[in-house]
């Protein structure tokens, strides 16, 4: 393990969360209530038991909410949410192998209320608590288990998608007692993931290929998503044989891009939850 220096990680290497980027992990997926902190640390040790391990992303959710204060009226400050977010960091470490490398680190805070000294702070006490450093190049968000911390925060592991209390007083309060704050979750059926790991690569790099997407699935991602392909509107989506690009306008306007494969439907694909403690495909 790699000694711990006091210093900021790069900001080159911290970037601000698109808020598109896990929604098509659960845009037909249903969330399902009294999914815990066991369901999701399940998840973490299987992942964990992976011949070659993936590497971590870190998503830091900063809520609008101010941090729960006993003085009425006070708004609370950025940094007093630092406490509760480094509880998290520490439960999350103590189900992490420790060989596993932190490669991206995303920060999901619409209201800018945390400035760049704040930033560094937070990807210091990550760096420390997660035992690495985000390298120069950008992994794919797709190959990567997303740890996210914070009131509301939606992290990934593999297949596993889980969802922490919104509530800030509630996510605060779970963490005192020394539990993983969350709320809900569920598994991703391969036609939710496949789909999922589309979207993420378009809204994370602007553009896909199917082909490679077909190798890491094993499935034929042109024909199970032909429907939702089909819709994507060629002004804001382009197509090119099995690469898909989003044009200016497309970046412009992620939600009219993108709304083809976002869309839920009555007919969507759920993975039971009698189904759920069954061993899943290989790429789950």
């Amino acid at each position: 393990m790699p000694p711990f220096v006091d210093r900021p990680p790069s900001l080159a290497r911290m970037a601000d969360a698109e808020p598109l980027l896990l929604s098509g992990y659960f845009a037909r997926a249903h969330w399902r209530p009294g999914f815990g902190p066991g369901d999701y640390r399940w998840a973490i040790r299987r992942s964990n038991e992976e011949p070659i391990p993936r590497p971590l992303a870190l998503l830091i959710r900063v809520p609008a909410a101010p941090y729960p204060s006993p003085v009425p009226g006070d708004p609370g400050d950025p940094e007093s949410w630092f406490p509760c977010l480094e509880r998290e960091f520490a439960l999350h470490v103590a189900g992490v192998a420790p060989d596993r490398r932190l490669a991206r680190i995303l920060f999901e805070d619409p209201d800018q209320r945390i400035d760049p000294s704040h930033r560094a702070r937070l990807a210091r006490i990550a760096v420390h608590r997660l035992r690495g450093e985000p390298r120069a190049s950008l992994t794919p968000l797709r190959l990567l288990d997303l740890i996210a911390v914070g009131p509301g925060a939606v992290g990934r592991v593999e297949c596993c998608v889980a969802r922490n209390l919104c509530d800030p007083a509630a996510y605060c309060e779970a963490l005192e007692r020394g539990h993983l704050p969350v709320a809900a979750g569920c598994w991703l059926a391969p036609i939710e993931l496949t789909r999922g790991d589309l979207v993420a690569t378009l809204v994370d790099e602007g553009r896909a290929d199917l082909e490679q997407l077909s190798i890491e699935h094993g499935v034929d991602v042109a024909a199970l998503l032909a429907d939702e392909l089909e819709s994507l509107p060629p002004a804001l989506v382009a197509r090119n044989g099995p690469r898909l690009s989003l044009t200016p306008a497309g970046r412009a306007d992620l939600p009219a891009a993108l709304a083809a494969l976002l869309a839920s439907h009555p007919g969507s694909s759920v993975t039971p939850a009698s189904a759920w403690r069954i061993e899943p495909t290989p790429r789950c």
